[in-house]
C-alpha cells in the first residue's frame, strides 16, 4: 500500500514501473475504483488540498515509483502554473469518478477500466 486513504500523501507519486489499484471506502466496504499504470501518477488531490488522500493505492507487485515530496511538490506548481492548472484537472475528474463509484454509478471491471 502506498497511499492510504484518510492519511495525508507526503507526496505526488509516478509510477515508473507496474501497476497500481485504486480503491474508495464506501461506509465499512472498500470499493474497487480503478487501475493506474505505468506513467500515471496519483497523490495530486492530498498535495493540492492539503488533506488527506481521497482513495486508496496499492501497487499490484513489485514495481518503481518515483515520489516528489509535497514541498517540491508546492515549489513546482508555485513556479510553473501550467502544471498547476493540469494537475488540478486531473484531481477534479478524479473526485467526480470516485463519487460516481460510491454512488453506484461507476464500476472497476477486471481489467482495470472505469465503467461509466
Amino acid at each position: 500500500m502506498v497511499l492510504s486513504e484518510g492519511v495525508p500523501s507526503d507526496g505526488l507519486y509516478v509510477i515508473l514501473d507496474g501497476t497500481a489499484d485504486v480503491a474508495k471506502r464506501s461506509g465499512v466496504t472498500e470499493v474497487p475504483a480503478g487501475r493506474l499504470h505505468e506513467g500515471d501518477l496519483f497523490g495530486e488531490a492530498s498535495c493540492l488540498h492539503r488533506a488527506a488522500a481521497t482513495a486508496t493505492v496499492t501497487m499490484r507487485r513489485a514495481g518503481s515509483l518515483l515520489r516528489l515530496p509535497r514541498a517540491d511538490f508546492d515549489a513546482l506548481v508555485t513556479t510553473y502554473p501550467p502544471i498547476l492548472e493540469l494537475v488540478s484537472a486531473l484531481s477534479d475528474e478524479r473526485t467526480g469518478t470516485l463519487r460516481a463509484v460510491v454512488a453506484g454509478k461507476a464500476w472497476s471491471a477486471d481489467d482495470g477500466l472505469l465503467l461509466i
